[in-house]
């Protein structure tokens, strides 16, 4: 009997120049095949993950982009620079999961940090996907520094927009073909217009990876960034 587990990944790596970088997810899929005397062979189904983004930025103007990650290796964005005090933004990220339910999980770590990371405020809250404003998960208004040692312990997604524990979270279902699933995630975003002159010329940079677990193989309590 032969068990082969294979890992397919899309790694956004986040470059900022003094501002807000962008983000992007990783997928994970499992086939399991068995061969008995018989010459019968058994495979499980797949799972295969698109993260669908937009990013928006208001300063002077309102800037937005989006685009699919999927494929192997990393993909890199460019990260906004100049940023001013009452600048603001957003990062969504839905999710086009085909063939198999899955438990989602997003992980996250600063690659960089500096007082600019400290002093942008930031929520990161389940979006619908036309954009309806959802359910946050954790705390309100936190900087940036600590939503991403949040995301570094991993965060459980849950396919009815709640803030749930791992186990407790539901799975997501798969979606049509260029279609997305469930709930978005998203990243709302300032800089107050009271922040101190000391960020000026900081820049960070971070990384985001989304990764799929097949549902009726996990509880959902298995947690894959610990070992990213």
């Amino acid at each position: 009997m032969t068990d082969e587990t294979t890992r397919r990944r899309v790694l956004t790596a986040i470059a900022t120049a003094g501002g807000i970088g962008a983000l992007g997810g990783a997928g994970t899929y499992a086939v399991f095949s068995d061969t008995a005397s018989t010459k019968a062979t058994f495979t499980s189904g797949s799972l295969d993950l698109r993260v669908h983004y937009d990013r928006t930025y208001v300063g002077d103007d309102e800037q937005t982009d989006s685009g699919i990650i999927d494929g192997q290796g990393s993909t890199e964005l460019p990260g906004y620079s100049e940023l001013m005090t009452g600048d603001s933004g957003q990062l969504k990220f839905c999710f086009e999961l085909a063939n198999n339910p899955a438990y989602l999980w997003a992980c996250g770590e600063l690659t960089t940090s500096s007082d600019l990371a400290d002093a942008i405020e930031a929520t990161v809250r389940y979006r619908d996907q036309d954009g309806t404003k959802g359910n946050p998960i954790g705390e309100k208004n936190r900087n940036l520094s600590s939503v991403f040692s949040a995301l570094n312990d991993g965060l459980p997604l849950d396919s009815k927009g709640r803030d749930r524990d791992a186990g407790k979270q539901t799975a997501y279902e798969p979606s049509s073909s260029g279609e997305t699933t469930g709930p978005c995630l998203c990243i709302d975003w300032k800089l107050p217009d009271d922040t101190d002159a000391t960020v000026q010329n900081k820049e960070f940079g971070f990384d985001l990876r989304f990764h799929a677990m097949q549902a009726r193989h996990h509880d959902g309590t298995n947690n894959p960034c610990t070992g990213d």
